[in-house]
């Protein structure tokens, strides 16, 4: 459910998300949004050359969706540059109930036409856990969020282990030595193993809120 204070909750189940760049996070995002009723629609530029797959659209395309999230890696230069790939000009064409989501980089979204965009009412919120000139963060943005977190992914127990347990298979494999570690022991066990729910009556949305 996507609680809004001034308007209280309504279901995401019929809405349209607009996925910019399918890579891990936006594919796996798909299957999550698609599995929860969401209509869903993907850009990836370099994707759609390479696969030449009819699923990735045009960004324009992606404009009218209810929800629009970034998953793109930060680039300057080139064709499919991202830095202020959501700039003032595109903000303005998105509707004005829609929700940015940055979990990318913080400089693919323009941070202060997105302040002025939340300041303003032309559009309707915004989730972000990446910023523009970290760590230094815009608070009035901060504020006006309806979620903000500090770019938390990496710091992790989990992304800690995921991303040593990167480095030592790519070290092994320039090393040419066969791997013998696995982080599978390094994990401990979870404070919470399991949830037993109460699922009767209620909605896929119901049973994930109150998980």
């Amino acid at each position: 459910l996507w609680d809004k204070s001034a308007s209280g909750s309504h279901e995401v189940r019929g809405k349209t998300l607009g996925i910019i760049g399918y890579g891990n996070i936006g594919s796996q995002l798909s299957v999550l949004a698609e599995a929860l009723g969401m209509r869903v629609l993907q850009t990836d530029p370099p994707l759609a050359r390479q696969t030449g797959d009819p699923r990735f659209r045009p960004l324009d395309d992606l404009l009218a969706a209810d929800f629009l999230t970034f998953h793109t890696p930060l680039t300057r230069q080139g064709s499919d540059a991202t830095y202020h790939l959501a700039d003032e000009a595109l903000l303005r064409r998105l509707r004005d109930d829609a929700v940015v989501i940055n979990t990318a980089r913080g400089p693919v979204v323009a941070n202060e036409p997105l302040r002025v965009s939340l300041a303003e009412g032309w559009l309707g919120g915004a989730v972000l856990d990446v910023w523009e000139h970290e760590p230094l963060v815009d608070l009035d943005l901060l504020d006006r969020a309806d979620l903000g977190t500090p770019h938390i992914a990496g710091y992790s127990f989990n992304g800690k282990v995921a991303a040593t347990a990167m480095i030592y298979h790519a070290a092994c494999e320039f090393l040419g030595v066969e791997p013998s570690w696995s982080p599978v022991g390094a994990l401990p066990q979870p404070p919470v193993p399991s949830l037993d729910l109460d699922c009767s009556g209620q909605t896929d949305e119901e049973v994930i809120r109150t998980a």
